[in-house]
């Protein structure tokens, strides 16, 4: 403890003489104590979700005074609803994600729409008012009906889904985290898929250099894919994972027997036969340093 008030907890320095400063790992347990119960009950009154914006919604905005993902957007609802109806007809996560691209859709970020998008945003409960809590649907302890938000949301007279095009859709979904809420549900979650694990050394790595369905050079990272079905034969393969292109695919042996082959030509030729750099390391002499400290110590002492 020092004149000033400062002390060291954990290797920070905190100084108790300011106004900001923390009262202790007691208070933060507190807050986030108390964070929780605010949000439980958020999710039993059923109110908005909080974090960014939402691709549907409008994002909070102090003129006029609006909470963000509460009001819907004008101009992404109808792409929402779309997205919705397209997975219920039977549609695929990549080609709901390409049939937005070809019409210039962005998503909330500005960015272009990924298959991954479209699987985070089709199976979340927030587009017909539902919400979870502890891994299942807030639901009424009276009916037993799940609780809807007091948000904008789809409505099934109005817009076609609701709920029930939500279990539809949901029981072709494999994801665990995607399918939370559906622990109390009649529909059983489909076996998971045992899929042997397999290091795609180039995964990621290679990139495609067609032209896609937009006339660009598409550019996108090539995914290691798992051969299934009749193409079990040719083996696993590298494929374009872009949802406007998918005109790229190479098996994963050759390339990665051409790749490897010319790594290892370039080291044999720039680094067999070099001698290492060594360099002295920096705590050399350290130990003799603390070993004379504590000599000087013991010799006070004495």
């Amino acid at each position: 403890m020092a004149g000033g008030g400062v002390f060291v907890d954990g290797g920070v320095a905190v100084d108790l003489t300011e106004a900001d400063a923390p009262s202790g790992p007691g208070e933060v347990d507190r807050v986030r104590a108390r964070t929780a119960r605010s949000r439980a009950d958020r999710a039993e009154e059923g109110g908005a979700y909080a974090g960014p914006r939402r691709f549907g919604w409008s994002g909070a905005s102090t003129d006029p005074r609006r909470m963000g993902n509460t009001h819907r957007n004008d101009e992404e609802w109808p792409h929402l609803l779309g997205m919705i109806k397209a997975r219920a007809a039977g549609g695929s996560w990549r080609g709901i994600a390409a049939d937005l691209n070809r019409k210039g859709v962005r998503t909330a970020r500005e960015g272009r729409w990924s298959e991954q998008g479209v699987k985070g945003l089709v199976p979340h409960r927030a587009w017909w008012g539902g919400r979870i809590l502890d891994g299942v649907l807030v639901r009424d302890p009276a009916t037993g009906e799940p609780v809807i938000g007091r948000w904008d949301h789809a409505d099934e007279t109005r817009d076609g889904v609701g709920y029930g095009t939500w279990i539809g859709i949901m029981n072709e979904v494999r994801a665990g985290r995607a399918r939370r809420g559906l622990a109390l549900e009649d529909a059983a979650a489909p076996a998971a898929i045992a899929v042997a694990p397999r290091v795609y050394l180039f995964s990621g790595v290679l990139r495609c250099g067609r032209l896609n369905d937009l006339g660009q050079i598409c550019r996108s990272r090539l995914c290691g894919n798992r051969a299934t079905g009749r193409n079990a034969k040719y083996g696993d393969h590298y494929r374009c994972a872009d949802p406007n292109c998918r005109g790229v695919g190479r098996r994963t042996a050759p390339v990665d027997e051409f790749l490897e082959g010319l790594v290892i030509g370039h080291l044999e030729e720039h680094v067999t036969g070099g001698a290492p750099d060594t360099a002295a390391w920096r705590g050399e002499g350290k130990p003799a340093e603390l070993c004379a400290a504590r000599n000087r110590v013991v010799a006070r002492q004495r």
